[in-house]
C-alpha cells in the first residue's frame, strides 16, 4: 500500500484528488486581490454547509449584484414554466399540437384475412332461355351491320348517279358554247370526249352495284324472318309443348355463317366487255340540251338585272328569271335576308354563284323542283335559314346533301307524303338532319311520317 502511494506522489502533472489536498496550501491569488482573503477562508473552514450556503447567496458573480441576478433567474425560471404549460396544453390557447412523428407513429397493421373470410362471386346461373336470346343478339347485330352496309351502297349510287347529272349538265353547256351539234365535232374536243367516257364507266359501275346490293338485303330480310320466329316461338313455349328452340338455334347459327360481310361478297364484277356507246350518251345531252333550252328572261327582268349589277336593289322581289351575271350581282348584296319569291326555277349554273352570297335568310318559295345540282349547291351554302314552300317533293338523292348542311332551319310546308320506299328515305333523312340540331318546319303529316320511320 505504502509503495502505491508513493508512486502517486512522486508524479507532479496529475491532479490530486479532494480529500489529499492540503488546507494549508497557499491558493493562486489574482494580483488585485486583498491580503484577508486568507482570513476569510480559515472562516470558511469553520463554517456549517447551512452557513456556506447562505454566504454564496450573498456572494456577487463577477462582479454583478445579487438582488439583479435574483430578478433574471426568477424571470428565466416564470418563462421555462409558461412555455412547458403552453407545449403541454396548445389546445387551450388555439395551437395546432405538434404532429406526431412519422418515425415513432406506429402503421396500422392489417392483418390478412383468413382463407374462409373470402368470398368468391359467381356468376348467376343461366335461364332456360338465355342462351337462345343470346343467339337473337346476335342476330340482330348482323343485320344492323347488313343494313348499314345498304345504306352505304344505296349512297354511293346516289353519289354516282348526281355526278353523272352534273357532267351531263357541265357538258351540255360546253357544247353550246362551243356549238358543237354533231357526235364528230364532240369527238374533236378531248375534254367532251373525257366526259362521255366517265359517264359511260359511272354507268357501269351503277349496274354492278346491284350484286352486293341484293345480297345484302336477302341477308336482312331473311335474319329479320328468323328473329321474329323465334321470338315467337320462346314466348309459345310457357303455353304449348313440343316447340324444337334447338331448330331455331341450328338456322340462327347457319344465317350467321353465310351472311357474314367479307370482300369478295360485297365485290363488284368487272365491266362487261359490251359498254353503253358514247355515242348513245352524246345523244342523251343532245335532247337534254333541246329540252334545256332557256327562254328570255323578258325585258323587265333585264332592267332589274341592270339596276342590281349598278348597286340598286330595290326591285329584288319582283324578278321571275335570273342569269349567271345576274346571280354574280345577287351575291355582292349586303344584308342579312334575301327574297326572290319571284323566282321559278335555278339553272345548276345560277345556282353555283347565287348561293356564295353571304347572308343569313334566302327565300325560293316559288320554285318547284330542283335538280340534284342546285340542291348540291345549296346545301352548301353559309347561310342559316332557307324558305322552300314551294317544293312538293323532295327525292332522296337531293334529301342526302341536306344532311350535309350546317344550317339552322329549313321550311318544307309544302312537301307532300307519298308511301313509297323513297319518300322513307327522304323522311329518314329529313330527321337525321333534325337530330344533328337543325329545325324543320313541315305539315303535320310529314312529322307525323317522320316519327314512324325513326
Amino acid at each position: 500500500m505504502g509503495t502505491e502511494t508513493d508512486t502517486k506522489s512522486s508524479n507532479p502533472s496529475e491532479i490530486q484528488p479532494l480529500e489529499e489536498f492540503d488546507a494549508n496550501m497557499e491558493p493562486v491569488r489574482e494580483l488585485d486581490e486583498t491580503d484577508n482573503t486568507d482570513d476569510q477562508e480559515q472562516a470558511n473552514e469553520t463554517d456549517t454547509p447551512e452557513d456556506m450556503g447562505a454566504d454564496e447567496q450573498e456572494i456577487p458573480i463577477d462582479g454583478i449584484d445579487s438582488k439583479p441576478q435574483k430578478i433574471i433567474v426568477s424571470i428565466i425560471i416564470i418563462f421555462m414554466v409558461v412555455g412547458a404549460v403552453i407545449y403541454s396544453r396548445s389546445a387551450l390557447f388555439g395551437l395546432k399540437e405538434k404532429p406526431e412523428d412519422a418515425l415513432s407513429a406506429k402503421p396500422e397493421i392489417k392483418t390478412p384475412a383468413k382463407q374462409t373470410e373470402i368470398q368468391t362471386r359467381k356468376p348467376a346461373p343461366l335461364g332456360k332461355n338465355d342462351r337462345y336470346l343470346s343467339k337473337i343478339e346476335d342476330v340482330t347485330r348482323l343485320r344492323e351491320e347488313l343494313l348499314a352496309k345498304k345504306e352505304e351502297i344505296y349512297r354511293l349510287k346516289l353519289h354516282y348517279r348526281n355526278g353523272i347529272v352534273e357532267l351531263k349538265d357541265q357538258l351540255y353547256r360546253e357544247m353550246r358554247d362551243a356549238n358543237i351539234s354533231t357526235f364528230a365535232q364532240a369527238l374533236e374536243n378531248k375534254r367532251i370526249e373525257l366526259g362521255l367516257r366517265t359517264i359511260q364507266r359511272r354507268e357501269v359501275y351503277i349496274q354492278e352495284l346491284k350484286k352486293p346490293n341484293q345480297w345484302v338485303h336477302s341477308g336482312s330480310e331473311e335474319l329479320l324472318f328468323l328473329k321474329r320466329k323465334a321470338l315467337l316461338d320462346l314466348q309459345m313455349t310457357d303455353i304449348a309443348s313440343g316447340i324444337d328452340l334447338n331448330r331455331h338455334m341450328r338456322y340462327m347459327n347457319a344465317a350467321l355463317q353465310k351472311y357474314q360481310p367479307s370482300a369478295d361478297k360485297l365485290a363488284v364484277d368487272p365491266p362487261p366487255a359490251e359498254l353503253t356507246p358514247i355515242e348513245t350518251i352524246w345523244s342523251q345531252i343532245r335532247n337534254q340540251q333541246d329540252k334545256n333550252v332557256q327562254t328570255p328572261i323578258g325585258p323587265e327582268n333585264e332592267e332589274i338585272i341592270a339596276e342590281i349589277c349598278s348597286g340598286n336593289y330595290g326591285r329584288i322581289a319582283k324578278l321571275t328569271a335570273i342569269t349567271p351575271k345576274a346571280a354574280k350581282c345577287l351575291a355582292r348584296m349586303n344584308g342579312s335576308e334575301l327574297f326572290l319569291n319571284g323566282l321559278t326555277q335555278l339553272t345548276p349554273n345560277e345556282a353555283k354563284y347565287l348561293f356564295e352570297w353571304q347572308g343569313n335568310w334566302i327565300c325560293l318559295n316559288s320554285v318547284k323542283n330542283l335538280s340534284p345540282a342546285v340542291a348540291k349547291y345549296l346545301f352548301k351554302w353559309d347561310g342559316n335559314w332557307i324558305s322552300l314552300n314551294g317544293l312538293t317533293e323532295l327525292p332522296p338523292e337531293l334529301a342526302l346533301y341536306l344532311t350535309e348542311w350546317k344550317g339552322n332551319q329549313l321550311e318544307l310546308m309544302g312537301l307532300n307524303y307519298e308511301n313509297s320506299i323513297l319518300n322513307k328515305r327522304t323522311l329518314k333523312y329529313l330527321a337525321l338532319w333534325e337530330t344533328m340540331g337543325g329545325k324543320l318546319f313541315v305539315s303535320d303529316d310529314i312529322r307525323n311520317e317522320m316519327a314512324r320511320v325513326m
